[in-house]
């Protein structure tokens, strides 16, 4: 007999899909995947691939409300969706909106065990509001488990009073065959590619998340050694798959989506842009050097 699961999470990501589509052909497993959202443009600028959806999904109907840093996201629909599945198990993708604790109060009225699926760690940055962390503990307290993708998530929970044995890891994944096929390809034919894309001979590729912390790390951790061992053949080529941080992006370089543009290294320069995951591998196997974060 198959256990209807039901994944709570805010939006269609790109690299969830491939990992939802394994845990749909899972045996023993009923999965229906809730999305609050097909995608928030303010903050992602990416392509959803709904032709790779293999899972039973819906998105909720919702409203998105911002002001400044802070956002709030309302749906609609959330218990009828649930009562139509009647999942034995919830994974909820966090706990800051306010379906999230819909589906909380509809998991205890109906019996079904609910785990929180966290990402946040003890480096997040937080104003440390005294309800908030009350609510918060409030939350957690009412979860039957917990998933994370590492071991800072895992620690976070530990600190906030959550057992150990209740935590479960899932590392993050992304679909090998997908890449490694893609990759392939572009290796037999990288000079055309380079020539295609107008990328140097020699680049440095980084993926990361665009935000202000990660961004001046790098920049310390890695100008002052590996632009002094360049000379001008090479180039930095940035690559950021998503911007958390858009309008301070663009106050500073300008809209620099879909353009392909390189600055000589010892100018100190570097050029950042949103790249689609499907180009990823172009990247990858083209550059000389790869530094993922």
């Amino acid at each position: 007999m198959n256990r209807r699961l039901v994944i709570l999470t805010e939006i269609i990501a790109p690299y969830r899909i491939p990992v939802f589509n394994v845990l749909a052909r899972r045996a023993g497993l009923n999965l229906h995947v809730i999305f609050l959202a097909e995608t928030d443009e303010a903050l992602r600028q990416w392509r959803v691939y709904k032709n790779e959806i293999c899972f039973s999904y819906q998105v909720l109907p919702s409203w998105r409300w911002r002001a400044g840093k802070s956002c709030l996201l309302i749906n609609r629909g959330l218990w009828p969706a649930l009562r139509k599945v009647s999942p034995e198990v919830i994974i909820c993708g966090g706990y800051n909106y306010p379906a999230s604790w819909e589906a909380l109060l509809w998991a205890r009225h109906h019996r079904a065990e609910f785990v929180l699926w966290s990402e946040s760690n003890g480096q997040d940055a937080r104003a440390g509001r005294a309800w908030v962390e009350s609510l918060k503990a409030y939350f957690l307290r009412r979860c039957d488990g917990f998933v994370v993708p590492g071991k800072s998530a895992f620690e976070y929970l530990r600190s906030l009073g959550s057992a150990e044995a209740s935590i479960s890891t899932a590392p993050n994944a992304v679909d090998n065959s997908l890449f490694a096929a893609e990759a392939q390809e572009t290796r037999a034919c990288a000079a055309e590619f380079r020539d295609k894309m107008k990328l140097p001979s020699r680049f440095i590729s980084l993926l990361a998340v665009w935000c202000r912390k990660k961004v001046f790390l790098i920049s310390s951790m890695l100008m002052p050694n590996w632009r002094a061992a360049c000379d001008r053949r090479w180039a930095w080529c940035s690559r950021a798959m998503v911007s958390p941080e858009r309008d301070w992006r663009n106050s500073r370089k300008g809209s620099a989506r879909g353009r392909s543009v390189f600055q000589d290294s010892r100018k100190g320069k570097i050029w950042l842009a949103c790249m689609g995951s499907r180009k990823l591998w172009f990247y990858r196997r083209t550059a000389t050097h790869g530094v993922w974060w």
